[in-house]
């Protein structure tokens, strides 16, 4: 008898959980400071990507864009204290080729779309101020 208390009490406490949440909004991304750098990544294959950006000597990973999604990260100022010079790169999950874009050259305040085909082929990097 006493199980079937402990499940109904660890039951509830979910339940409770839940609930606390509600009515909350939640944030999906963070906002972005204007005076970085922005990347919008827009995944038109069917799978996941992981994306990636390097510069000045170092690659750092920005995450995960599902099929169909878009998604906004901010290049880390480290990147672009050398060269200035940026390339992002993309790799479905599972299996396929690596996606480039070009060499690009932000300044603060910029944003790189970084389009995702859905037939893969090098990817279109383009700069918007």
């Amino acid at each position: 008898m006493r199980a079937g208390h402990v499940l109904m009490v660890a039951g509830s406490l979910a339940v409770l959980e839940g609930c606390a949440h509600a009515g909350r909004p939640v944030a999906v991304e963070p906002p972005i400071p204007e005076s970085s750098v922005r990347v919008a990544v827009t995944n038109e294959y069917g799978l996941p990507v992981d994306v990636f950006v390097s510069g000045d000597g170092a690659v750092y990973r920005l995450g995960t864009v599902a099929p169909g999604i878009v998604r906004h990260f901010a290049l880390r100022a480290a990147l672009l204290a050398g060269t200035g010079e940026v390339r992002l790169y993309a790799r479905p999950m599972g299996s396929g080729p690596l996606i480039r874009s070009g060499r690009l050259r932000p300044q603060p305040g910029d944003t790189i779309a970084f389009e995702i085909p859905s037939m893969l082929s090098p990817a279109v990097g383009t700069l918007r101020p």
